[in-house]
């Protein structure tokens, strides 16, 4: 035990005795850093935490140094000795984040302060966290699949959890092992949040009830372990997705994982422009088709790649069809134009799909009055779930369940926003689909998408 002798009227005497620890000392970095989340603390010499204030006496630090089993490895997994963190202060974690030491974290784990560690440094993200605050123990399971569709077993290693302050609530921490760019990091883990959103038991858990991180701008703050001060809540341990416990099984999710994983996740080209891009192009077709089908696959490209992007992209693709046409470079049937159409169209027809990248415009939902903000989101969910797949936003297929995910809400309420954009003209539900009985296949709802310029009556009579 550390301790320290007070003199008379409170006042510390000149000498204080101070009996050799056997704990384990910081890593070497650390040695010399204060603790900084407590500014009445010093370090003594030899690394013990003593407390100056005579009012009151000596302070015994229960966890001098790190040695807590699990400690070192937290440390390492989140990227520590980079984070700023804020200490919990009157039932909230608010003020200035500031860097923390190995015997800040020794006493966050050990039930000593409550620390929330902030998610981003600068405009990377040290780890990112799903959090579950009601229905926890339900949704495990739903995780567990999730995260295995998602990145398979390299993002289930790269995964722990932890308990909560009640059966109810829990976290799932995605390791990385390096800092990620912030918008790779919350690109991940809101499709996990997409995910267990739309999962069954997750239909009527309330919108704050489940949370990400990183969030946008600052990208947040978090507790991790230790324990819940505001409700008295025991020590949280450590355990995998499997129920392993500790963190011996943690594999930190490498860069070029993280990205094949976002590339899987990415649109794929679609199959009328893989065909286009195969087969030969023939004079017969007429050079005016032919520049439909250049600007189509314009479109494409940029709809897979963005502008800059795509343009590399179409070239690709005009450059292997020419390979493929060699009708294209004998003259034209009508005026003998000897001009091959894939040459002298090719700037033309990425011009004018750059200036019209989709042959249709969505309404402008965001700035009409009275709009609720949840047909806002269903709107805009649709137009970028049409235009990732490419299809026509007159009609196209979609379960309630991909509505929800891509909503991000439930699917019951993904039902009620639909019903209610009916109602305001926004969308025109074709056909209400149909579920699945023995021996014979559910079908999908069918949708179409009102469009600038357009009517429900015209999106009616296009669905065909």
């Amino acid at each position: 035990m550390n301790e320290a002798p007070l003199g008379k009227a409170g006042h510390d005497v000149d000498k204080i005795y101070v009996r050799e620890r056997r704990a384990s000392a910081p890593p070497k970095a650390e040695r010399s850093r204060k603790s900084s989340l407590n500014k009445r603390v010093g370090l003594a010499k030899n690394g013990t935490l003593i407390h100056p204030s005579p009012r009151r006496g000596v302070y015994r630090s229960n966890s001098p140094g790190i040695n807590v089993p699990f400690a070192a490895d937290l440390w390492r997994l989140l990227h520590l000795d980079r984070a700023l963190a804020v200490a919990h202060s009157n039932g909230c974690y608010r003020g200035r984040r500031m860097p923390i030491t190995c015997e800040d974290l020794d006493r966050h784990l050990t039930g000593e302060i409550a620390i929330a560690f902030g998610v981003l440094r600068g405009s990377h993200a040290l780890f990112a966290v799903l959090d579950v605050d009601a229905l926890f123990r339900d949704l495990l399971g739903f995780i567990r699949k999730a995260a295995g569709a998602i990145g398979g077993e390299d993002l289930a290693a790269a995964i722990f959890c932890t308990g909560g302050s009640d059966d109810g609530r829990g976290k799932v921490i995605v390791t990385f092992a390096q800092p990620v760019p912030s918008n790779d990091a919350r690109k991940l883990i809101m499709r996990l949040f997409g995910r267990v959103r739309a999962s069954e038991p997750a239909q009527d858990l309330p919108s704050n009830k489940l949370s990400a991180y990183p969030q946008k701008k600052s990208g947040g703050v978090t507790r991790i372990l230790g324990r819940n001060v505001a409700r008295g809540g025991s020590l949280e341990k450590p355990f995998s997705l499997d129920g392993e416990p500790g963190l011996a099984h943690v594999r930190p999710l490498a860069p070029a994982k993280l990205a094949a994983i976002l590339a899987d996740s990415g649109p794929k080209i679609l199959e009328w422009a893989k065909k286009r891009i195969e087969t030969a192009w023939l004079r017969v077709e007429g050079t005016d088709t032919h520049f439909r089908w250049m600007i189509a696959l314009a479109r494409e490209a940029i709809r897979l790649y963005g502008v800059l992007r795509g343009r590399p992209a179409y070239d690709e693709w005009l450059d292997h069809i020419k390979a493929k046409s060699p009708e294209l470079s004998f003259g034209s049937l009508k005026n003998a134009d000897q001009r091959n159409v894939l040459d002298h169209g090719r700037e033309r027809g990425w011009q004018y799909a750059c200036e019209r990248p989709n042959g249709w415009e969505p309404l402008q939902l965001q700035i009409r009055k009275g709009v609720p903000r949840g047909i806002v989101r269903l709107y805009y969910a649709l137009v970028a779930y049409v235009l990732e797949k490419g299809l026509r936003p007159s009609g196209f297929g979609i379960d309630y369940e991909r509505i929800a995910l891509r909503a991000g809400c439930s699917k019951s309420t993904a039902y009620r926003w639909v019903r209610r954009a009916e109602e305001l003209g926004f969308i025109v539900i074709h056909d209400r689909g149909s579920r699945r009985a023995k021996g014979a296949r559910g079908q999908c709802t069918r949708l179409g998408l009102v469009c600038r310029g357009q009517t429900v009556e015209q999106v009616r009579a296009s669905s065909g």
